[in-house]
């Protein structure tokens, strides 16, 4: 049920618990054919920083673990800047570990290059990853405001005992959430940033740090900022969070770098209506000595402005266990290479994990690993022993519900994700909406399975209820009424879908399909053509495209014929969409009278495979 993402941005994120993602195997690499940084194999890449690309990378010593690799962009960088970047990313991995900050290990310099191998931490079950994923979200709760201000805290005081003297670039993007903990990330690199575009035309991105969060003498050349600097930082992440994403400070012109100066600098901030405000109205004092001097004091003032809130929460950040910590960690970079496809190497972090600790989380854990693997029947097993070891939440009945569903085991499927829901209702948790609206959508295609297509439609109406906005659930909800063949239903819940997710591929193959069944195969062109305008090398619309033509025009061989062959070479073997054009190829071919083509593209899609 957990996606993989980093803060960085979604590069490869696939919900194996629908089947309406990608196939697994998609991802199967083999390491010795994988691309590397230096000695570390390059699993993945998770997105651009504001200096370089992010990679996520395979170490094997002292013991294999996954982390995300941290590079500068180097083909145009001078030596000095190499130095500056690496000096910055060394003062990182100086700052050692500690339970809030992600650690950095390791200043890589392979043939010229620069990266910092730093903690992976992938996204929690709602795909979040940062403060601004949780904002964004709205699900921030006044305990953890408190709570997590408290973790930035003691992470900042860490950092600051070990030799920092400012962050420089505190904000939502740079604050990770753990396993309910948050933690300080990319310490100095704003500077390396700066460096590397100093001598560049770009005046927006100098000086370092995010003007929206920065304070007014950060913006003055040469000053030396400190942790007051860094308080106000995180007095305008704080206003954003309690907000839910409004900024104290906002020029009318965001990408004039002068007003953002004159606005640090002048403008008033509009007061807030929170227990917190105090706090916050303190950080954001123009002056840095009017601000709190040191991060201590800024915890003690959190501490009690809450505690006259009612909200008393004992700060266990610190307290936390080395082996506490380990456990953790491994288990997620064994769910992590699992959604990879890195079997091997799952496997012996989770053998590892179970050596720390033998819990039934972890048998939940290793259970969905397994599914996503494709390994259904030993996740079976793992999931059932879950189950044995604690049956007090709806997650194991959820995960189980999915192994049988693969399976094809819909009836028992159905009862687990009865299951769920019951367990869901007898406890209240966060994202409860959220939770249930996947069991039912789940629940609808194990029914549908099954033929019992009132029921189905019933249940996914559930989910469509919780979370109007998701399009996975309208589009399944579409697919059902393609099933019973009610084509203008088909039509109607693709448009309304399309208000989220316009031009989505998905949808315009069922509008296509649909529109094609009542026998308006030039509309249908129309609609294959608009969307493949928007991105004409995207498989998915050369598909629809092809899928369009040879409908509307099938006497049209050489057309139809070309529109397929593209669309067959952007197809990715081990992709579902690679099996459905060649399902669809072979069969216009079949119906013009290619037989012997019709083969030769099997035996080709087959040996891919292979």
């Amino acid at each position: 049920m957990r996606a993989l993402r980093h803060k960085y941005g979604t590069s490869m994120s696939n919900d194996f618990t629908s089947d309406s993602g990608p196939s697994t195997k998609r991802y199967l690499r083999n390491t010795r054919n994988t691309p590397h940084f230096g000695v570390y194999p390059i699993l993945d890449t998770l997105g651009e920083g504001a200096f370089g690309t992010v990679y996520l990378v395979m170490s094997s010593t002292p013991q294999l673990r996954i982390l995300a690799l941290k590079t500068m962009k180097s083909d145009d960088a001078t030596t000095a800047e190499r130095e500056a970047f690496k000096t910055e990313a060394g003062r990182w991995v100086s700052l050692g570990v500690h339970p809030n900050i992600v650690t950095a290990y390791d200043v890589h310099t392979p043939h010229g290059a620069v990266g910092v191998l730093c903690d992976f931490i992938p996204a929690d079950e709602a795909g979040r990853t940062t403060l601004s994923d949780w904002i964004e979200s709205s699900t921030i709760t006044d305990e953890l405001l408190v709570r997590w201000s408290l973790d930035f805290c003691a992470g900042m005081a860490h950092a600051y005992a070990h030799g920092l003297t400012a962050h420089r670039d505190i904000k939502p993007d740079n604050l990770l959430i753990d396993h309910g903990s948050l933690c300080v990330a990319d310490f100095g690199l704003a500077t390396a940033a700066q460096l590397l575009t100093q001598n560049a035309t770009m005046r927006d991105l100098s000086p370092a740090g995010s003007r929206a969060f920065m304070p007014p003498e950060q913006f003055i050349p040469k000053f030396k900022c400190d942790q007051r600097s860094d308080i106000y930082a995180f007095g305008v992440t704080l206003y954003v969070a309690v907000t839910g994403g409004q900024h104290p400070i906002q020029p009318v012109n965001i990408h004039d770098h002068d007003a953002w100066i004159f606005a640090h600098a002048r403008d008033a901030v509009r007061p807030l209506n929170h227990f917190l405000w105090p706090v916050i109205e303190r950080c954001l004092r123009k002056r840095p000595e009017r601000r709190f001097a040191t991060i201590d004091e800024l915890r003690a003032a959190v501490q009690q402005v809450a505690v006259r809130a009612g909200i008393h929460i004992e700060h266990k950040s610190e307290q936390k266990s080395t082996l506490e910590q380990e456990w953790l960690k491994l288990e997620n970079q064994a769910h992590s290479l699992a959604l990879l496809g890195y079997e091997q190497e799952s496997m012996q972090l989770y053998d590892r994990a179970f050596a720390l600790r033998d819990d039934p989380h972890l048998w939940q854990s290793k259970a969905n690993a397994l599914l996503a693997l494709g390994r259904l029947e030993q996740a079976l097993e793992c999931v059932m022993t879950a189950l044995e070891r604690s049956d007090d939440g709806q997650a194991q009945w959820y995960i189980l519900g999915d192994v049988l569903r693969k399976l094809d085991r819909h009836e028992h499927a159905v009862m687990a994700y009865e299951q769920a829901l019951q367990k869901l209702h007898e406890h209240t948790q966060a994202n409860a909406d959220r939770i249930e609206a996947q069991i039912h959508h789940a629940l609808s295609l194990s029914l549908r399975a099954l033929g019992d297509f009132t029921r189905a439609q019933a249940e996914i109406g559930k989910a469509i209820a919780l979370q109007p906005r998701e399009v996975p659930y309208r589009r399944s909800k579409a697919e059902l009424f393609m099933e019973t063949s009610h084509y203008g239903n088909v039509l109607r819940e693709v448009e309304a879908a399309e208000a989220y997710a316009a031009n989505d591929p998905q949808l315009c193959h069922l509008r296509i399909h649909a529109l094609v069944r009542i026998g308006r195969e030039e509309e249908a062109l129309r609609a294959a053509e608009r969307s493949l305008a928007f991105a004409p090398d995207h498989p998915h619309h050369c598909f629809n495209y092809a899928t369009a033509l040879s409908a509307a025009y099938p006497d049209n061989t050489r057309r139809v014929i070309t529109a397929f062959d593209k669309a067959l070479a952007l197809a990715e073997p081990y992709h579902e969409l690679h099996s459905h054009v060649v399902s669809e190829y072979v069969n216009y071919l079949k119906h013009i009278g290619q037989h012997d083509q019709a083969r030769q593209i099997m035996l080709t899609a087959a040996a891919e495979r292979n």
